[in-house]
């Protein structure tokens, strides 16, 4: 008996009906760090992590009626960290025998996978959460995102902060996501007084992962200020567009802990900075597409000019608010082609289908003027004039072809009901 708890390389030991161990072999020592003797006579349970107690009760306790179990626990070793042991056990009389397979590493690696399916299966949900998002929603799903991310993986901080386009050493901080007490993160920061270094390394495209205590000489500034604000590790992924330009950051941090960074942690992180970038890529340029707009349409009404465009294909039509007056729509209401072309005085409409008919063989200019019927009856003269447009490429490697112009009102004579001679002799059929 003694010669095969020697040569086991198990964990091998024999219980009372108490609970309490009677033998131990070698292992224990090497396993877990206890000296043999210390554990003799002392309650098996005392080692069991707290939260596996009670299941561990349950699973032996089938040994009363002649069974043998099997189950896993763990158990606390003498530095303070713990060990997954799978056990196998049998009573006999007064004593129960038991051996324990240390399983710790397996349990880790099933651990890393399910988390790594995990994350997956949340890149996933990301990526289709984020396709066409509108613009005053991406903020909202970008604070969800950290939310969502720090509890999955334990950080502590996590925030995104844009760059100021006239000074873009200052960054302002626009989503923040954040679990315990601390030090307050400003809204504002100058990222070349406070983080010299690490601002260096984000304009430079590089992935910043490091803890407080391991920044290099040159980065005594950025050290100094994490100490500050409470940081302990800190992981940086730098936002930028498709052509490499820079527009923010966003970081991951921990307060409560140092912790490390490993490859594949920084590869899956990486994957969310990437959606976050194109999110408010799209975000920004919805913004600024909408202001161009907004101008536009202001100088267009200021020249009582209504703007259209029309997709040659598949006849789509667009005008703005100024257009939909001009053709007596009320605003806001679309207005598709062959609405356009129903509103036009019936002797015009082959004039006006001829000339969009021959707009996808012309680079020319081409102006046509006809007549509006609108809602009451009256007639109002216009003139239009537009260009083809050569577009982008579809996703069939097709040309797009539109025409973009203007649509205004004009003035014709009317016989005897306007004046002959000078300006005045102009007058609106309206």
């Amino acid at each position: 008996m003694n010669r095969f708890l020697i040569i086991s390389p198990n964990l091998l030991c024999i219980l009372n009906n108490d609970g309490h161990f009677v033998e131990l072999n070698q292992v224990w020592e090497s396993a877990l760090g206890y000296p043999r003797g210390e554990l003799r006579s002392r309650p098996f349970l005392d080692l069991v992590y707290p939260d596996d107690i009670e299941r561990t009760r349950g699973a032996m306790a089938p040994l009363a009626s002649g069974h043998e179990v099997h189950f896993e626990n763990r158990y606390f070793c003498q530095d303070g960290s713990y060990r997954w042991m799978e056990w196998h056990a049998r009573q006999s009389g007064e004593l129960i025998y038991a051996v324990g397979h240390d399983v710790t590493e397996r349990k880790r690696t099933e651990q890393a996978l399910k988390e790594r399916l995990e994350f997956e299966t949340l890149l996933a949900d990301l990526s289709g959460h984020f396709v066409d998002i509108l613009p005053d929603q991406v903020d909202r799903k970008i604070d969800a995102t950290l939310h969502e991310i720090c509890e999955h993986l334990d950080f502590d901080v996590a925030g995104l902060w844009q760059w100021t386009i006239p000074a873009p050493q200052y960054l302002t901080l626009t989503n923040l996501y954040r679990r315990l007490d601390g030090p307050p993160t400003p809204e504002r920061i100058d990222a070349e007084e406070l983080f010299p270094w690490t601002f260096q390394q984000a304009t430079a495209g590089k992935i910043v992962a490091i803890s407080v205590d391991e920044f290099p000489p040159e980065a005594a500034r950025d050290q100094e200020t994490s100490h500050r604000f409470g940081i302990k590790s800190s992981l940086t992924f730098p936002l930028r567009t498709w052509n490499d330009k820079l527009i923010g950051a966003v970081s991951f941090s921990t307060v409560s802990e140092t912790r490390s960074w490993p490859e594949d942690l920084i590869k899956r992180l990486q994957l969310v900075a990437q959606i976050f970038a194109n999110a408010l890529v799209r975000k920004l340029a919805d913004i600024a597409l909408s202001e161009s707009e907004e101008r536009l349409c202001l100088a267009s009404a200021s020249a009582n000019v209504g703007l259209w465009a029309l997709d040659l294909e598949t006849h789509q039509f667009w005008t703005t608010d100024k257009g939909l007056e001009l053709f007596g729509i009320p605003p806001g209401q679309t207005l598709s082609f062959d609405d356009f072309i129903k509103l036009v005085h019936h002797e015009d409409r082959d004039k006006v289908c001829r000339v969009v008919d021959h707009a996808p063989g012309s680079d020319d200019d081409e102006v046509v003027e006809y007549r509006i019927v609108k809602a009451d009856g009256s007639i109002r003269w216009m003139a239009s004039r537009g260009r083809r447009q050569i577009n982008s490429k579809s996703s069939f490697g097709d040309a797009l072809q539109s025409s973009f112009g203007d649509a205004l009102h004009i003035f014709k004579f009317s016989g005897s009901s306007c004046p002959v001679g000078g300006h005045g002799n102009l007058c609106p059929l309206s």
